[in-house]
């Protein structure tokens, strides 16, 4: 009867169940294998940005992209390619940051590649700015500007250091607008 057919039906299963094990293995191995590669890929990048003076942050998904945070968090200057008239009310936090402290501003990247010479002008200011050649007052002034951004990024962005802090920056640029535009009111005296 019914007992008969499972029973026939078994090694059909355990074979299946089998494969499907090995299939799992070899997922489980393939994965091992690209997350070691993924971590191997993003510990050298983050090596190689912290040993870097600047980092290229053009815009991506939205106007101020991962980049911008990637490079502060790990003390790498920002060099923002896009509009900085626009980029001024995309920033976040800007009543607590100033931003000219602690990042360079250029046209956006379609701007400098739209032109002959933009990426080769882009080269030389930043050569300019932070090569070889620039002297000692320069130097500290880039020192400053990349411990500036690892403080700020501490301070407002880093959910592990400091939780309160990107609240407490919510809050207070939310105060600023609504005192600025006359909707806040204090609380009358008890």
């Amino acid at each position: 009867g019914a007992i008969g057919e499972a029973r026939s039906m078994l090694p059909a299963l355990g074979k299946l169940l089998g494969e499907a094990r090995s299939s799992f293995m070899d997922l489980m191995v393939s994965f091992r294998k690209l997350k070691n590669t993924a971590e191997g890929t993003l510990n050298q990048t983050a090596a190689e940005m912290r040993e870097a003076a600047v980092c290229l942050c053009p815009a991506g998904d939205s106007p101020t992209s991962l980049r911008l945070f990637e490079s502060l968090a790990v003390g790498c200057i920002p060099v923002v390619s896009a509009d900085k008239m626009h980029m001024m009310h995309v920033l976040p936090f800007p009543n607590l940051i100033d931003w000219d402290e602690i990042a360079f501003f250029t046209e956006g990247f379609n701007d400098i590649a739209g032109c002959e010479t933009g990426m080769v002008e882009l080269a030389a200011t930043l050569n300019r700015t932070m090569g070889s050649d620039v002297g000692a007052e320069q130097i500290k002034r880039l020192n400053r500007m990349r411990d500036k951004g690892i403080e700020v990024f501490r301070k407002y962005f880093s959910y592990f250091r400091n939780p309160r802090g990107v609240a407490d920056a919510v809050l207070f640029e939310a105060y600023t607008l609504m005192k600025e535009n006359g909707d806040f009111y204090p609380p009358a005296p008890a």
